[in-house]
């Protein structure tokens, strides 16, 4: 290190020329960030349970994930039921693509290029005889400027549109317009659409109030449209038409459901709630993306305002302020550059990266003012050398063991964790290299010799309270600990209440319109998300059997019986759906007919007479595909999960849910017959068990390394054990406040522990460095510790405080979860910082830690003086120093070139013994008067 501080010193503008090129090549990364929170992507493609899920999709598509859209207006009229089928039309092109119309009408809106610049209406009139693509049109227009350049990007923007909508993304749109419908006509049985088809294809839409009226009914005589594709108001009437739309195999998810949001906000004729996973995963990125835009500036500011309030000059606000900016770019650059994606997690780095550079920025800017007098001594250039070679090796000791508590996080096997685990790293790196390259370098070119700045030692807010630490370390040491233990003791109560959670949806706010029309959709649909229960028969065609069958609706009548509402199952659907609705209609729509029939022939005849459309040639109708596999082996039955009042669910209570119902299916089903959960609900339960697990694993990790990392540097298992505490202190504490506030450990709350330790070490280092100091320069253990009090602590605090500043920039984001984040964030680096000022010295004192160099003789008895004598000494001495002498006191002794040191301590032991004689001298003469007094006082009685 001292090599390259050389080097720095000696060329400087080589080392800004290089600085400059890494930036040049690492900002245009930040044009290249994407966003992704798809839980499924985070999960490690060797898991049981993601292969058990994909595995389900290619068979019976993507169930679990789905968009669930509420449709109302003003009455069940014709005119309703015109604009409800347009809203549908425009959902079925993503499944079947009208190649023929789309290609006519971007033939057509190609030619506009070549002719006078139409206004938006002589466009979409132009484009009349093709009503979807002019609606697609419309859609795209909403959001561009139509000039000449603007017709060229609409002309782009719509292209891309019909490649995604070619790729046929989605599999299934269910809805009232294009629903099956079974029913008795005569002695025949009519299975058909609801609405009936032209020649052409086309669905016929009624007319008349009375067309309505029928084909209200015909939705009522079937007992599984309800709740399902339309649902009912107060009086009992259908109010409200429910649409379901569900994805293909492998679809490219984030655009595909910002075209159907897309679709349903330009809807202005109709009222619609669009939710579903889909939509929280839309949203949460948006805001994912505004709360970036937001915090960026914010946080650089707040930062700013701590920098000019520490240093009072210019050049003390843009140096740090320039270093940790740089290597926000530089990790944010490296991101796009190499294609990492901007995650749940992610959204925390670039806060997080500014505060952690502020830290090693203020130490280093606070060294070239505290050795003001070494450069006059020894000369500029080579002063600012020897000062930047000691701070160095401060901020990388401490970097690297804040770089190590990041990176244990990469030993999580959820590949979200695990890279904010090795780009955090890294961007500590980035940071401690800009630090103690860029400012070092600055301070050369500039060649401006730091000025004294007169400070009134006792009078500034973070002396008093490093006076009231002082006052506690050597009066109250034993209280200290005692109320630390007893806080850890309340706090291990709260980590017993703690829950994990990892469903995005309560990551909004209460008021936030996500969470409210989630309620909404969810009570009028018995839900708005589900899983895949798969039962196997055990034999191919084993479906098909009537006794399975009849097991299968016992099954669903069990998961949504009354007195078992804990299960939280909204509804189920089923392939049997379709069979009692045909056994109905075989026998003149006889409500009491409503039931599976009695043998297999009639129900392979039923499957028969139904017939469908068979696209892929797989042995199954369209239309079952989600229900049965191709061997008629396994049925799907899809539960809606649901709590009654439409709220969350919750992962923790998911998890509960779906263990008890395959513990009550094992015990249940007969032998040879089995039954195993899928889908999406799944995957985020065990999202959940990776979050615990991998907490547990990267924090016993970190406290690990570090404990190892302090045992090597300071050779004393003692002083290992001692920088434990502040950081175990401040962890418990984090978890504790979690429990008894039921704050849930999620995504985003899991690597707190991970940053306290990485970030909290730095304090208990330089506070363990500077003591070593004092203590190897003869000073008494107690007056060593309450020197280090003095010197180091208002460093240490101020660094704290930028900390704390940073991440409190947080709480004005869009999420709760995040808001939480900073509150914690903002708690457990006030922690450390207390941990590392009050609690650790208290603890050295009690113990008796004291650090001695090679070769020095032990303290002898009685050297040291009174606790109060040593702390009023210390008090006048530093309160009578001339303000010159105050500023060039170092903040952190530990830093020192040792001459410099060496000197600087022997004038102020000095000093304070001079006046700690002429005490003890008025004291004898005091105590003598005193003695007389009191021996005449006794002859007088």
């Amino acid at each position: 290190m001292r090599r390259y501080i050389r080097f720095v010193i000696a060329h400087p503008l080589i080392v800004l020329g290089i600085l400059a090129a890494i930036t040049a090549y690492l900002a245009p990364g930040l044009g290249l960030l994407t966003f992704n929170n798809a839980l499924d992507a985070f999960m490690p493609r060797d898991d049981p349970d993601y292969l058990q899920n994909e595995v389900a999709k290619e068979i019976y598509g993507d169930n679990s994930r789905f968009f669930i859209i509420e449709v109302s207006g003003e009455s069940m009229s014709p005119d309703f039921f015109r604009r409800v089928e347009t809203l549908v039309q425009d959902l079925e092109v993503y499944r079947d693509y009208p190649a023929d119309e789309m290609d006519a009408g971007m033939a057509r809106l190609k030619a506009f290029s070549t002719e006078p610049l139409p206004s938006k209406a002589q466009l979409l009139d132009g484009l009349s005889p093709w009503p979807r693509f002019q609606r697609l049109v419309g859609r795209a227009l909403s959001t561009a400027a139509l000039d000449a350049e603007g017709l060229t990007a609409l002309e782009e923007a719509v292209k891309e549109k019909l490649e995604l909508m070619a790729s046929a993304p989605v599999k299934r749109v269910v809805s009232p317009m294009s629903v099956s419908d079974i029913r008795a006509e005569g002695d025949d049985i009519f299975t058909g659409k609801l609405l009936e088809e032209d020649d052409d294809g086309r669905r016929v839409i009624p007319t008349t109030d009375g067309e309505v009226a029928t084909i209200l009914e015909r939705l009522r005589a079937n007992p599984a449209f309800r709740h399902g594709i339309y649902a009912e108001g107060e009086d009992g009437a259908i109010s409200d038409f429910g649409l379901l739309v569900t994805f293909s195999k492998r679809p490219r998810v984030d655009r595909i459901s910002r075209e159907v949001i897309a679709i349903c906000e330009s809807r202005d004729d109709l009222n619609i709630l669009p939710q579903g996973s889909p939509v929280v995963n839309v949203r949460f990125n948006d805001y994912m993306q505004k709360d970036l835009r937001h915090f960026l500036p914010l946080v650089i500011f707040v930062m700013g305002v701590t920098f000019f309030l520490n240093f009072r000059s210019p050049l003390g606000l843009l140096l740090p302020l320039s270093s940790l900016i740089l290597s926000t770019v530089w990790i944010m650059g490296f991101m796009g550059r190499f294609g990492y994606s901007i995650t749940p997690l992610g959204i925390s780095l670039p806060p997080l990266m500014v505060s952690v550079g502020s830290s090693y920025a203020i130490h280093i800017y606070n060294q070239f003012l505290s050795d003001s007098r070494l450069m006059r001594e020894k000369g500029f250039a080579t002063g600012l050398a020897l000062a930047m070679e000691q701070i160095s090796h401060t901020v990388i000791f401490a970097g690297a063991t804040t770089m190590i508590a990041f990176a244990t996080l990469a030993t999580s096997r959820l590949s979200a964790v695990r890279e904010w685990g090795l780009l955090s790293a890294l961007g500590v790196i980035f940071s401690m290299v800009l630090a103690s390259s860029l400012i070092p370098a600055v301070l050369v070119l500039v060649g401006h010799m730091p000025k004294d700045v007169p400070h009134k030692q006792g009078r500034h807010p973070v002396d008093r309270c490093i006076h009231l630490f002082s006052w506690l370390v050597t009066r109250h040491a034993w209280g200290v600990v005692v109320a630390t233990g007893l806080l850890i003791g309340f706090c291990v109560v709260g980590m017993c209440r703690l829950q994990v959670e990892s469903d995005f949806l309560l990551y909004f706010k209460k008021t936030d319109d996500i969470r409210i029309s989630a309620r909404v959709v969810g009570e009028k649909f018995k839900g708005r998300s589900g899983f895949n229960l798969l039962i196997d028969s055990g034999t191919p065609g084993g479906v098909l059997e009537p006794s399975f069958l009849r097991r299968m609706e016992s099954i669903r009548r069990e998961l949504t019986r009354e007195d078992r509402k804990g299960w939280c199952i909204g509804r189920t659907d089923a392939i049997t759906d379709f069979l009692m609705v045909m056994h109905r209609a075989m026998n003149e729509d006889d409500p009491s007919f409503y039931a599976l029939p009695e043998t297999r022939e009639e129900v392979v005849d039923y499957f028969e007479i139904y017939g469908g459309e068979d696209d892929n040639d797989d042995g199954r109708p369209d239309e079952f595909e989600s229900y049965v596999d191709p061997q008629w082996r396994v049925m799907n039955l899809i539960c809606r999960l649901h709590t009654g009042d439409g709220a969350s669910v919750g992962t923790t209570r998911t998890g509960r849910i779906m263990n008890e119902i395959e513990v009550w299916l094992a015990r249940t089903l007969p032998e040879g017959v089995t039954a195993q959960i899928t889908g999406f609900p799944k995957i985020d339960v065990k999202v959940t068990d990776y979050i615990v697990r991998g907490q547990l694993s990267s924090l016993a990790l970190s406290l690990a390394v570090i404990f190892g990392i302090v045992l090597v540097r300071f050779r004393s298992f003692h002083a290992a054990l001692l920088s434990m505490v502040p950081m175990v202190t401040a962890v418990v504490i984090n978890f504790g406040v979690m429990g008894w506030f039921g704050i849930h450990l999620d995504m985003l709350t899991s690597i707190i522990a991970s940053i306290t330790i990485g970030i909290g070490v730095d304090d208990t280092i330089h506070f363990l460095l500077a003591y070593r100091h004092h203590a190897r320069s003869h000073l008494p253990q107690e007056e060593a510790v309450l020197r280090t009090l003095a010197v180091s602590g208002r460093a240490i605090s101020y660094t704290s405080l930028a900390l704390i500043v940073g991440f409190l920039v947080l709480t004005t984001s869009n999420f709760v979860a995040v808001d939480l984040f900073g509150m914690l964030m903002a708690l457990t680096m006030t922690a450390t910082t207390i941990g590392a000022l009050l609690v650790l010295p208290s603890m050295i004192l009690l113990t008796g830690f004291y650090p001695q160099a090679a070769g020095q003789a032990p303290l002898q008895e009685g050297m040291a003086p009174s606790r109060v004598a040593a702390l009023v000494a210390l008090f006048r001495s530093l309160e009578n120093r001339p303000q010159n002498k105050m500023r060039e006191e170092p903040r952190h002794l530990a830093d020192q070139t040792e001459e410099a040191y060496q000197k600087d301590q022997a004038e102020w032991l000095a000093e304070v013994k001079k006046k700690q004689g002429k005490k003890r001298q008025g004291k004898k003469t005091q105590g003598k008067k005193t003695q007389g007094e009191k021996t005449q006082g006794k002859k007088g009685t």
